[in-house]
């Protein structure tokens, strides 16, 4: 158990008069040793507000059908409760789905996006209820460098988006170029901070994250990655294909800060 987060839960149910069992009394499968819950906010990586909700991951082999409203991939469902006044997501997953997602990522097999997240939602936890299953899930987590993992996947998918960049670039159709040069700036920043300790793949926070951290020494990266993103709003007098050049260029050298580390 990380005393760290667990601390921060504990701290924020009891300012909120929040009851850990009027939460597992909510939840649909039996709480046996095998079953894992896991809890996590986004205060846990110094982001979210006031008013982030509380995600609750509930992973078992022996979860009921249930006509859940949300499914994503392989979520069983999620269920949006109100627990004492405080809003909770709560997603079920089957324990062999979670396992062999680790499995895929220790091997440095493809695993969807989606599917990175729930593992990183499990390492940045709270863990609600202690047994050997937490533990076993724990221990495998424990076996793989997910940070590492994040860094190749998303620096291959920096490529594709860079490389057809430069081919609308070459024929001139700027606007269809920049699109792809945004794209590709994201993700090659979500393999930096990655790299550098911090993933997250959650769109609203990548940005902040790359600058809270000073971009991580480098200040002239800084000062590119505030202009291309438009965070910089001093007057500049670029034609759109100088602009979008140096857009490209400046991928190229986030790029290089991961391939060559």
């Amino acid at each position: 158990m990380n005393n760290q987060y667990t601390k921060i839960m504990m701290h924020y149910f009891d300012a909120h008069n929040i009851c850990v069992e009027h939460l597992l009394d909510r939840i649909v499968v039996p709480l046996d040793g095998t079953t894992a819950v896991f809890a996590y906010m986004s205060t846990f990586e110094s982001l979210g507000t006031k008013d982030s909700d509380i995600d609750i991951y509930v992973i078992s082999d022996h979860i009921p059908k249930k006509d859940f409203k949300r499914k994503y991939l392989e979520c069983l469902g999620v269920s949006n409760l109100i627990v004492d006044g405080k809003e909770f997501d709560i997603e079920y997953w089957l324990g062999t789905n979670i396992e062999d997602i680790i499995s895929k990522c220790k091997n440095d097999c493809y695993v969807d996006k989606s599917l990175i997240k729930i593992l990183l939602r499990l390492k940045f936890n709270c863990v609600v209820i202690e047994n050997s299953y937490t533990k076993k899930l724990l221990d495998m987590l424990e076996g793989i460098d997910i940070n590492k993992y994040i860094e190749h996947f998303y620096i291959t998918l920096t490529r594709s988006f860079y490389d057809d960049a430069i081919k609308l670039f070459k024929a001139k159709e700027y606007v269809s170029s920049l699109d792809c040069c945004r794209y590709a700036l994201w993700n090659i920043v979500v393999a930096i901070n990655a790299m550098n300790g911090n993933p997250n793949l959650k769109e609203k926070w990548v940005s902040k994250i790359f600058i809270m951290n000073e971009g991580y020494g480098d200040s002239e990266l800084l000062k590119k990655y505030y202009k291309f993103q438009g965070f910089d709003m001093t007057p500049y007098n670029e034609t759109v294909d100088k602009y979008v050049e140096n857009f490209l260029e400046f991928i190229n050298e986030c790029m290089m800060k991961v391939i060559m580390k």
